[in-house]
C-alpha cells in the first residue's frame, strides 16, 4: 500500500493535520525540509497548505523502501535519507547471504 509524503518546502514552519488511521488524525509542525508520512486522505489544513504552495505532496510514497517509518511522525531530510540507506544496506546483505 502506498502512502502520502508531505514535505515543507517554504522557509518557515508549517502546521497541518494528517490522517494516520481510520478516523484518526494527528497534528504536526514541519520545519523547512521536514517530512511526514500519512494515509492517503486529505485533511482541511493539509489541503490549505498544499493550495498555498507551502508543502509538496508525494501521493505515491512507498514506505517499504525505508527502514521502519511511522505514520504521523515528523522526519528531517537527513533521517529520511538514513532510513533509505539502512534499508538498502539490509536488502543488499540479504541478497549477498542468499547467493553464497
Amino acid at each position: 500500500m502506498n502512502y502520502w509524503k508531505i514535505t515543507n518546502k517554504c522557509a518557515s514552519k508549517v502546521r497541518l493535520a494528517v490522517t494516520v488511521g481510520p478516523a484518526q488524525s494527528r497534528g504536526a509542525i514541519l520545519l523547512p525540509g521536514d517530512s511526514i508520512i500519512c494515509q492517503p486522505q486529505r485533511t482541511p489544513t493539509m489541503d490549505a497548505q498544499i493550495r498555498r504552495g507551502f508543502v509538496d505532496l508525494d501521493n505515491n510514497f512507498d514506505k517499504n523502501l525505508y527502514e521502519s517509518i511511522d505514520l504521523g511522525k515528523v522526519y528531517t531530510s537527513e533521517e529520511m535519507n538514513q532510513k533509505k540507506m539502512n534499508k538498502a544496506a539490509e536488502d543488499a546483505s540479504q541478497y549477498v547471504d542468499k547467493n553464497k
